[in-house]
């Protein structure tokens, strides 16, 4: 039986067609695949060969579910030579677990419409997302899904009384992300001056007000007029948190050194250096970083875009609007610093950031 759904999404999201010919499964391939206990008592009623499926399912204890035991190198042993699902190839994807119908699609249930994204872990939807030079575009469709198809996230730690402005004050944001008539650092601002009105209306239970907010923010004119004038004289990276991000990616990235070591490179710094040293010549490139983002301003408006999307900003994180958009600016700011480092590209880009998004920001 299946259940008509209202889907937001971007439109690029009905171009989206899992392959793992063209991207090499890399979903496939040492990532933990949980299997959930309907899909396993599924796979233990098929009547040949049964055993030899559900001998490669086990309770992992890192995430205490089920999960597919990885082949000696750590690769699903479903997977086939030709990086094709042997499971789906003769049963249908209505045999995958939950997981593997879910990834890369998000989709979160807000009253009666269901929002779906993609992750930009899959590198076939980094290259849909984010190589358009085009301002992303949205649509709403109505579609038939079956009613047992485990791909709905309910949102959850947000007031029953915002849950019906969520949509509008995405689509402000999107809205400001797209004003390219402001440097992207300027959008962000008044992205984050925004959401402050919105947190403040909210605290003081006036939600009739952020009907309000949202038609002033998504106003070209208004933006315009209040921020342009700022674009001479202001700087949205303070040094303090430059060096912040520079001792966070040597720290906490696993491929710190390799991040920072290449932008020593691009600054010109040879040898041994300290933080201090890396820090000083990169609050001096600021023209040249400035170009770099302008060069490829609409891969980055792009991920901003999708990304906040994604994740369902402002109530990614458990806390206030204001941490929230820290989350999403900081996170923003480490894609840019990695990719000045190491792009020289759009296809470096896009492919930095994947990886990137796969390894570290992906949660």
């Amino acid at each position: 039986m299946s259940l008509e759904n209202i889907f937001f999404q971007p439109s690029y999201v009905k171009k989206f067609f899992c392959d793992g010919q063209k991207c090499g499964a890399q979903c496939c391939k040492r990532w933990i695949i949980n299997i959930d206990t309907p899909t396993l008592n599924e796979y233990a009623q098929i009547e040949s060969p049964a055993k030899e499926i559900t001998s490669k399912i086990k309770m992992s204890t890192e995430t205490g579910f089920y999960a597919v035991t990885l082949d000696e190198n750590l690769n699903c042993p479903f997977l086939t030579a030709e990086n094709l699902c042997i499971l789906q190839k003769q049963y249908g994807e209505k045999i995958l677990s939950s997981t593997c119908q879910t990834f890369p699609r998000s989709i979160y249930q807000i009253a009666d419409i269901h929002e779906r994204s993609l992750s930009l872990t899959c590198p076939l939807v980094a290259e849909l997302a984010l190589t358009p030079t085009a301002p992303m575009e949205f649509e709403i469709v109505n579609e038939f899904i079956p009613r047992d198809t485990k791909i709905v996230e309910k949102i959850h730690k947000v007031p029953n009384e915002i849950i019906p402005y969520i949509l509008e004050i995405q689509v402000t944001a999107i809205k400001i992300l797209q004003e390219r008539n402001l440097p992207l650092d300027l959008r962000l601002t008044a992205l984050e001056i925004f959401l402050d009105r919105v947190e403040e209306s909210v605290a003081d239970g006036n939600f009739i007000e952020l009907n309000q907010l949202a038609e002033t923010y998504q106003s070209q004119n208004f933006l315009l007029e209040t921020f342009l004038p700022l674009a001479s004289k202001f700087d949205l990276t303070p040094p303090n948190f430059i060096k912040a991000m520079l001792n966070g990616l040597l720290e906490t990235f696993q491929d710190g050194e390799k991040y920072l070591s290449a932008l020593s490179e691009s600054l010109n710094l040879r040898g041994n250096f300290s933080i201090d040293e890396l820090f000083t010549s990169y609050v001096k490139s600021k023209s040249q970083r400035e170009k770099f983002v302008a060069k490829f301003s609409t891969v980055f408006e792009n991920y901003l875009v999708n990304n906040f999307f994604l994740h369902l900003y402002p109530y990614r994180v458990d806390g206030s609007i204001s941490q929230n958009f820290g989350v999403f600016l900081t996170s923003y700011k480490i894609i840019e610093l990695v990719t000045f480092c190491a792009a020289e590209s759009k296809s470096d880009l896009i492919k930095i950031i994947s990886e990137f998004e796969k390894k570290y920001l992906g949660f």
